[in-house]
């Protein structure tokens, strides 16, 4: 092939199998010495994904700490179409000194995943373009990178994870399309593009990320129309946000995107709301009345969690799935309609309830999707066959 006469030889890397066909055969895992050879490296395309394990034995004395010094002198990397994914700490440089003098790569437009960590402290980097075949960006994947300065995250992807981008200090520009519908936290801390947002609500393409400086007392926040998701964390321990607003148009909630906000007193989720995440209200210790809308089917684990003012709940018929410990110490809740569309309910969801509380369980039983423990300490009394009356 073409490529293959000036890319590296297959010698130089240490493969996940050498067997053909084999899982592993086309995985990239270390370097061997020869490597050190090289300032520009061009991969073989036998390569589909580069992965570079923390620890590992390759044999005849080379560790991953030692193959990973081999790398050091790399300014250029070029990866044939025939990559798919770039690996967890594929070129990671936070932890362990490798490709210290890494300057540019290339990725081909066939990758369609960034591992976690895959560039993390990769400081040499200036500019990187990510491709639009990618749709995915993991944890750390390019944390710890001062160099950059801009980054156009392509309409591709769909999910940006936890710590992303976070300490990349001159990254000033960041452009997020409206396809990216995950952002997880922290995912901008540090940056340059972070730090020059005004205080209040920071939005990331359609999402509403995270809520930004000291929060005033008795605020209220009403979320901008169009925004599909509130991020996780988003408005976590904002103890002054007295009202939320949320839009027609927010499908999603994300975990512990409230947890915290013991000012709260009541929320509206509204029907175009499908799922509450983990943590969401959890500890909201003001909130005394929820309203979940009709398009509401999965309620996280401990998404009302140590709401101990809670005393309404209006919850949705289309509901099926209550993760564990979703009402944990609910204690002035003083009854709950569980309609016969609940197929799940998790280990302890209504946990620390007492003998003056009530559950209404439409069906006949416990159906056999919900936990053997669900009412694991829990002295409320139960009501099957609940018929409204």
């Amino acid at each position: 092939e073409e490529w293959d006469k000036t890319a590296a030889k297959e010698d130089c890397f240490y493969w996940g199998s050498n067997t053909k066909g084999e899982e592993g055969y086309n995985t990239i895992i270390g370097y061997t010495s020869k490597i050190e050879n090289y300032t520009k490296l061009r991969y073989p395309s036998r390569c589909t994904k580069i992965e570079f394990p923390s620890t590992y034995d390759y044999g005849d004395g080379v560790s991953s700490i030692t193959s990973r010094a081999f790398t050091n002198n790399i300014e250029k990397v070029e990866l044939p179409n025939t990559v798919v994914s770039i690996g967890d700490d594929a070129f990671e440089n936070q932890v362990f000194p490798t490709f210290q003098n890494l300057e540019e790569v290339i990725i081909p437009d066939s990758v369609t995943s960034i591992g976690n960590s895959a560039f993390s402290g990769c400081t040499g980097l200036s500019s990187i373009i990510i491709p639009g075949s990618v749709t995915s960006i993991g944890m750390h994947a390019f944390s710890g990178c001062t160099g950059l300065s801009s980054i156009i995250i392509p309409g591709s992807v769909t999910s940006i994870g936890m710590y992303a981008f976070s300490g990349c200090t001159g990254l000033s520009s960041i452009i997020i399309p409206d396809s990216v519908t995950s952002i997880g936290m922290y995912a901008f801390s540090g940056t340059a593009w972070y730090n020059s947002q005004p205080d209040g609500v920071v939005y990331a393409g359609k999402i509403a990320y995270k809520y930004k400086g000291a929060m005033p007392e008795n605020t209220n926040i009403e979320i901008k129309q169009g925004i599909e998701k509130i991020s996780e964390y988003a408005f976590e321990n904002c103890s002054n946000l007295s009202g939320i607003t949320i839009p027609d148009s927010v499908t999603s909630i994300g975990g512990s995107a409230f947890s915290g906000c013991t000012g709260l007193s009541s929320i509206i989720i509204p029907g175009s709301v499908t799922s509450i995440g983990r943590n969401a209200f959890s500890n909201c210790t003001g909130l005394n009345s929820v309203t979940i809308g009709d398009s509401v089917t999965s309620i996280g684990r401990n998404a009302f969690y140590n709401c101990t003012n809670l005393t309404t709940v209006s919850m949705s018929k289309n509901v099926t799935n209550i993760e564990e410990e979703a009402f944990y110490n609910c204690k002035k809740l003083s009854n709950i309609i569980i309609w016969k569309n609940v197929n799940k309910i998790g280990f302890r969801t209504f946990g620390g309830w007492e003998d003056t509380q009530t559950i209404n369980i439409e069906e006949s039983q416990a159906p056999s999707g919900w936990d053997s423990n669900w009412n694991y300490e829990c002295n409320a009394k139960i009501v099957y066959e609940y018929t409204g009356e």
